[in-house]
């Protein structure tokens, strides 16, 4: 009997110790399922949240990626919000193609639990706004490989909003490249990549106290 009791134990610490990791279990908990937060950034990708906790900005709204490397941005829930390239002489103001220059990329406007990726191709300034409402006039506004942050926010605090591209997303982009339309994010970041099969596999912290129970009256 003890020694079923020990192992029972040694199963049940297993469990909740994966269910901790993973946030499996069949609990009311959210850990790490919040559709406005990006994963932690790793040595390919570098992740942007878009107005967290429904504040203007892009955080970080600055940020030094070489070419190559892979730029998301996560959208949140309750609002619309777009990721637009820009200039810096004109920050709210889409990047259009001219005189055989490529215009800008656009995510288009989105909701909750979307993502758009860019992948950069020169190390070249990337201005961005939201082309939502008059958000970019509040300042909602990034860039990338740019020393220049403050400079371009003030200025786009300053700016008149112009006439936005409709619709979207746009690919292209100058310095950088828009990876395909938006995408829906994962819900479960700590779990990505795993199964979902694997994940209802793992037997609930109830189930195994109530073997514990049959084992401790045998």
């Amino acid at each position: 009997m003890k020694t079923s009791l020990a192992l029972a134990l040694s199963v049940l610490s297993a469990i909740v110790s994966t269910q901790a990791q993973y946030d499996y279990g069949g609990g009311s908990s959210n850990k790490g399922s919040s559709s406005s937060s990006a994963p932690v950034r790793d040595s390919d990708h570098v992740n942007i949240d878009v107005a967290t906790d429904g504040q203007l900005t892009f955080s970080p709204s600055s940020v030094t990626a070489p070419v190559g490397k892979l730029v998301t941005f996560f959208f949140p829930p309750g609002s619309v919000h777009s990721v637009t390239q820009s200039t810096f002489a004109a920050p709210c103001t889409y990047l259009a193609a001219a005189s055989g220059n490529p215009g800008g990329f656009d995510s288009g406007l989105q909701t909750a639990g979307m993502k758009y990726t860019i992948n950069i191709t020169s190390t070249d300034p990337i201005y961005f706004y939201c082309k939502s409402a008059d958000h970019c006039s509040q300042g909602m506004v990034g860039v990338i490989n740019s020393p220049r942050f403050d400079d371009f926010q003030a200025a786009a605090r300053e700016a008149e909003v112009s006439q936005q591209p409709s619709g979207g997303p746009i690919a292209g982009g100058v310095s950088a490249i828009g990876m395909g339309d938006p995408s829906p994010a994962s819900t479960t970041n700590n779990a990505e990549g795993l199964s979902s099969r694997f994940a209802s596999g793992l037997p609930s912290i109830s189930e195994v106290a109530t073997g514990m129970l049959f084992l401790w009256l045998l």
